[in-house]
């Protein structure tokens, strides 16, 4: 990362830990598919067998992330710390996923849609932080055994789309495909990270403008307070999260400039963050194409 230090954490992904992750992917099935079937699954969430799979998710989580960053800057936060910012961001969600579930359970007609939308709202971030977790605890990113051709215009699209919320994203992507050879799954991680750090710090209505260039060069620019020159040191640092972020609650675990910062690297790129105060962040992604 151009703009802060970058973390010394080590790789784990070790095969003790696979077990484990199949039973995060099984439970987060459960868990976010009132994504696509709200009914089946809140009546679910409402049970008490979905309130256990609430707490074996949370319970899981905990336990793979202290592991993973045992030993790193990261776990100065301790355990109870690390705990609690997995707690919040995982229950947060599912607590008004199952609110609506209660709901549902004890009456006899389908929910409004206003409700239904703030299921699949807070299903998705369900779903993006838990993938966010799993990318941080996962083995060395950027495996070149396990790179594909891929379009990153097609790519960078899709994350965009998943911000459907968001009324005010301006997108500038070139005529034609621009491909990179690259793990999909950790760019995507990367893409989406960099596109929810600057909906998390800019205010709604306010323009995000994501542009793709030949190049290989996509920058997220926002509209946000900027980063303090005090709190740049730590964006690389696993679970870091300023002053600001935690006094006005914003959504987050502190991981994604870090994880996007370790992904290009990985993959022979590099990330650059530009920022002022009350002026915005623009940050962006250089990646090699995908003949290098």
């Amino acid at each position: 990362m151009s703009d802060g230090e970058h973390g010394g954490s080590r790789e784990s992904g070790s095969t003790g830990d696979r077990p484990a992750l199949r039973e995060v992917a099984d439970l987060l099935l459960l868990t976010a598919a009132a994504c696509e079937t709200p009914t089946a699954a809140l009546r679910l969430a409402a049970s008490r067998s979905g309130r256990q799979v609430t707490d074996r998710l949370t319970d899981l989580l905990g336990t793979l992330v202290r592991a993973r960053f045992s030993g790193t800057p990261a776990s100065r936060l301790g355990a109870a710390g690390l705990t609690a910012v997995i707690q919040h961001e995982v229950r947060t969600p599912l607590t008004a996923i199952q609110g609506y579930a209660e709901l549902l359970a004890d009456t006899a007609g389908p929910l409004p849609e206003r409700q239904l939308d703030a299921i699949r709202r807070n299903a998705r971030r369900l779903t993006r932080t838990v993938d966010h977790l799993l990318c941080s605890i996962g083995g060395p990113a950027g495996t070149v055994a396990r790179r594909r051709a891929v379009d990153l215009t097609a790519l960078t699209a899709a994350c965009v789309g998943r911000r459907r919320e968001r009324d005010a994203m301006i997108v500038q992507f070139p005529p034609a495909p621009v491909r990179v050879h690259a793990v999909h799954r950790e760019l995507a991680c990367a893409v989406d990270n960099l596109i929810d750090n600057a909906v998390t710090h800019t205010a709604p209505h306010t323009p995000i403008t994501v542009t793709l260039t030949t190049d290989v060069t996509l920058s997220v620019r926002d509209a946000g307070p900027g980063i303090p020159l005090a709190e740049r040191r730590h964006l690389a640092t696993a679970f870091y999260r300023g002053p600001e972020a935690r006094a006005q609650e914003r959504p987050g675990l502190g991981l994604g400039l870090m994880l996007a910062d370790r992904i290009a690297t990985a993959h022979g790129g590099r990330l650059r963050l530009d920022t002022a105060p009350e002026r915005g962040t623009v940050a962006t992604l250089h990646l090699p194409p995908a003949g290098n």
